[in-house]
Parts: structure tokens; sequence; C-alpha cells
């Protein structure tokens, strides 16, 4: 979803299209109108007015921040976010030295949406703070509006849809049709990860007619994806992709490449479920090549899980492996933002509190100068007797400040020690987290060993399949097959616990399984459901401790020549 300014009505924009531009467009403000009216469905024209603009209009002017302001849109439409950055921190600058308000607000807004995009969450949360605050002062509530809808974005990103619904509602309480119609393409997304379905499609089809209304190309693609992923997920694949070259259609002529990278994702996942691998990594591969060129870490960070999972499909387990690590490496990037984010709230706490004390300091020695001097003035007037108490008041004040310089010293003291205390558990928790991450991530592979390989499990049952999605890196669930001979026996179970827990009983439960069947030669399922209870009993009664844990299981057996005759 690209941002959007509109500056004129659509009877508007029809008779400027009918005229001549430059007949028109002669100052600097009805260039900055022409970029609004243009940008949605032509970066490039849009691209000229925004030079035009910046070419005519005088340094330190509002006419010449409206116009870098507008090179900077282009710029986040075109998906080059560097020049844009770098251009709209200038007209930041220029905005707060004219004291123009709604240039700085535009230009920080703007600046959020880039960091959005970038994944940078906590310098877009940055750049908001500053454009709430300024259209808040001057009462644009369209810009709000705005800064509302890139909020409600990130909260998105981070999982918190309720907060993110929150922000969508005030956008669509406080902006124009066009900014309203992105809050109803970012509710239906929110929708769409909390699958429900109907709701996603209700917001999904108002933001496409409001696209269509407003002539908003941006909006009637995004409002297209999210039709298609609706009917992805009702399995109707050939419709979805319709939806989907309409939308990747409307996004490549408007250069969006962000855009263009999450449809491309969206039309791998279908062809993944009519099951043609192939053609998904084609696509999947397209998405994250044009996601990776543009630094849109979203898009890189879904299309990388994808690829991962397609490549382990096709069982080319090293390029799998290589996919996934690329995708470990961005997810932890994009949550070590928000960690950051966190840390430098409470570094600039701790400066606040030392900025704060050294004030107070500087007030307590104004307020002794003040004092001296009147007592200077008294000692003119009484002579001897000013002159002893102003010794007295002097010698009092000197012992006041010499332990009120002392008691900062102490304080400036504990903050530093603060300081580093807080520094060093940053480091333990970090250490800690990646010791815990590897130890799991060792035992994932671990418990992968003891289950039947897909290879192993097709050469037994060539029709059956398995869902295996446990909740966690590691879980207690684990599937089981034996080959005895003339029978099959495969079983299914669920452990007691979760995680870490749960993964280390289902590895006393697989070995209670396998030695009922392979040292005690059972194969009747009732008879080795009865010994795997009592080896799993056997075992937990080693413990001085007393264990509950167990699990539920299913178990069947087939004989060979009922499968393969089949």
């Amino acid at each position: 979803m690209k941002k959007i300014k509109f500056y004129t009505s659509k009877i508007g924009l029809t008779i400027l299209l009918l005229l001549p531009v430059y007949l028109i467009a002669q100052t600097a403000s009805e260039l900055h109108e022409l970029v609004g009216n243009t940008i949605n469905n032509d970066p490039l024209e849009a691209q000229k007015y925004a030079l035009k603009g910046m070419e005519i209009s005088k340094d330190d002017t509002p006419e010449r921040v409206d116009a870098m302001n507008d090179m900077g849109n282009v710029y986040y439409y075109l998906d080059e976010y560097e020049k844009g950055e770098e251009i709209l921190s200038k007209s930041m600058e220029i905005a707060e030295k004219i004291n123009y308000q709604n240039g700085l607000g535009e230009g920080a807004l703007t600046m959020g949406y880039i960091f959005l995009l970038k994944g940078q969450y906590s310098d877009a949360l940055e750049k908001l703070t500053i454009g709430i605050e300024v259209f808040e002062a001057i009462k644009n509530y369209n810009g709000l509006a705005q800064c509302y809808n890139v909020m409600g974005s990130i909260n998105y990103m981070q999982e918190h849809y309720e907060k993110a619904l929150e922000y969508f509602e005030k956008a669509l309480k406080y902006g124009d049709k066009v900014t309203q119609s992105d809050s109803y393409v970012n509710m239906s997304q929110i929708y769409m990860s909390l699958e429900s379905f109907a709701e996603a499609n209700k917001y999904a089809e108002i933001a496409f007619e409001l696209g269509k209304e407003n002539g908003d190309n941006y909006v009637i693609a995004s409002s297209l994806d999210l039709l298609g992923q609706v009917l992805t997920h009702d399995k109707k694949y050939e419709a979805s992709l319709n939806k989907l070259f309409e939308s990747l259609t409307l996004k490549e002529a408007l250069q969006d490449d962000q855009g263009t990278s999450a449809t491309l994702y969206y039309i791998g996942l279908n062809y993944k479920g009519l099951n043609q691998i192939d053609t998904a990594l084609h696509y999947i591969t397209q998405s994250y090549e044009t996601a990776e060129s543009i630094g849109a870490n979203e898009e890189m960070r879904l299309s990388l899980s994808e690829l991962a999972k397609l490549h382990a499909i096709k069982e080319e387990y090293n390029t799998a492996f290589n996919f996934q690590t690329k995708f470990i490496e961005i997810n932890e990037a994009m949550r070590n933002d928000q960690a950051s984010k966190k840390i430098a709230e409470m570094e600039n706490q701790l400066a606040q509190k030392i900025q704060e004390d050294q004030i107070l300091m500087m007030e307590q020695e104004k307020e002794h100068s003040e004092m001296m001097f009147k007592i200077y003035v008294w000692a003119g007037i009484f002579i001897l007797l000013m002159i002893l108490l102003g010794a007295g008041a002097i010698y009092k004040r000197y012992t006041e400040k010499k332990k009120a310089h002392a008691e900062m010293e102490a304080k400036n003291h504990i903050i530093e020690q603060q300081k580093h205390v807080l520094l060093e558990q940053k480091h333990v928790l970090e250490e800690k987290n990646t010791e815990i991450m590897d130890s799991i991530t060792y035992a994932k592979r671990i418990q992968t060993a003891i289950l039947p390989s897909d290879r192993f499990f097709q050469e037994k049952l060539p029709e059956a399949f398995v869902l295996y999605k446990p909740k966690d890196i590691i879980a207690g669930d684990f599937y089981w097959l034996e080959d005895t001979g003339n029978k099959i026996l495969f079983a299914a179970a669920d452990c007691t616990g979760h995680g870490v827990p749960g993964a280390m009983v289902s590895v006393v439960c697989n070995n209670a399984l396998n030695r009922s069947v392979r040292e005690f030669s059972l194969l009747n399922p009732a008879k080795v459901l009865d010994k795997t209870r009592e080896l799993v009993i056997e075992q937990f009664e080693k413990s001085e401790s007393e264990v509950k844990d167990g699990m539920d299981i299913s178990i069947c057996a087939f004989q060979k020549e009922m499968i393969f005759q089949s």
C-alpha cells in the first residue's frame, strides 16, 4: 500500500488532463497540486512536476519544502527509499528552520511510510510522533489520519491486531475518502491474519469500490490482492489467479516494486495450492528478488520462508536450509529493531534525568548569586554589622553548594552504575537467548531424526501423507511407522506438554514403541500399546520425583498384501 495525497476533485483532475500542463502549472503551488493528482497513477509524470517545482521555488520557502516533500513522495512510490530519506531529511530541516509546520508534518509522515516498508519500525515511530504532534497542533485531520494508518500498520506487523484496529478506526474518523480507502485495505489485512475471511472480504470490497471512485490504482490493486487471498483460502485457485494477475498488471504499470513483490508472492502460493511446485518457485523467487532490490524487508521475510518450504518439498534440503537461514536472519533483525527501541528509551530516560539534575543545579546557583547580591547591598549600608552577617552567610552558602555538588556527583555516579548494569543485563540476555535458540534448534534436529523420513513413509505407505505442524520449534506430538515384514504399524501420538518438555516426553514414548515391537516382537496394536504403557511407566518410576506425564496415542496395523494389492 502506497501513501496517497489528493488535492483536487476528480472533476478538476479531468480538466487538468484536457489542458496543456505548462499552461496551467505556472506556480510552485499549482505544480504541488499536480503532483498530488498524478502520483497515484503515474509516479514518473508526478516526478516531472516535482522537479519543476524545485527549480522555480526559492530557497528556504514553504514552496521549496512542498516541492522537496513531493520529490520524497515520488521516490517512495518508485521504491527508491534511500533517495527519499535524503531529500525528506533536508525538507524537514528547512521546514523547522522557517517554522512551516504543515511541511514538517508531511515530510515526517512520508519518512514514516518509508521506514515502515523497510521494516525499521523504531525509526518510523520516531517520525510519526513528529507528524502527529504537528497535525494535531495545526488541525490537519487528514494528515493525522494518515499517521494513524501507519501507526496501525506498525502494530499489525508486530501482530498487535487489536491496537492496530484502534488506529485504523481513528483514521476512518478523521480521514478523507482516499485515506479511508487505505484504512479499509489495512483492516482487511488484519482480518485476513485473524482468519476472519468473511470480514476480510467485506472490507476489501469496500476498499475496491472507494479505489474506483477515487481513481486510485494503488488501492484497487491492493484490494484485488486481498480478494484473491480470500479465494485462495477457499481453494478457488483459478479465480484467485485472475484477481492477482489483474493486480500485478496495475502494479507493474505503476512501477510499484514493493507491491509487485507482494502480488508475486500470493501468485506463487496459488500455484503451490495447485501442486505446481516449479511454477510456484518461479513466482516466489521473483517476489524475493524484487523485494531484495528495494530493501522491502517484510516481503523478503515472507518470500524466504516460502522458498525454504518449496525447496524442502522438492527435497533440495541444502537450498532450503540456506533460505531458512536467511529468513531467520531477517526475521531476527526486524524483531531486534523493537528491542533496540526499548533500550534506547531507557537510555534516553537516564540522559533526561541527568539533564534535569543539571538544570536544578543551575537554578540553585542562580538563586545563590541573587542572594549574594542582596547581602552585598546590605553590607554597604550597615558596614560592620552586615560584613559580619555577610561573612556568615557566605560561609553557609558555600557549605550548601559544596554539599549540593557532592550530592550531584553521587547521583551521577549512581546513574552511571545503573546504565552499566542495564548494558550488562542486555548482553547477558542476548547471550542467553542465543544459547537457548541454538539448543532448541539442535533439539529440533534430534527430534526430526527419530521421526520416519518422508522417503521411508512414502515407500511404506505410498497413498498416505503426513501433516505435521508443531506449535513450537519442537513439540510433544510425533508420528511413528514400523515395517515388521508382514505388517506395517503406524501411530500418531500427543504427549503431555509442548515445546521442550513435550519433546522430551515424546522421545521416551517413541523409544517405548520401538522396544515393544523390536525387542518384544509384539504386532497386535492392543498388546503394543499395553507394553508401551508398561515401559513408559517403568522409565518414569526410576525417578525419585513423581512424574505424571504420558501420551494419547492411536495405532494401526496393516497387512502388507492389503496395501499393495489395493
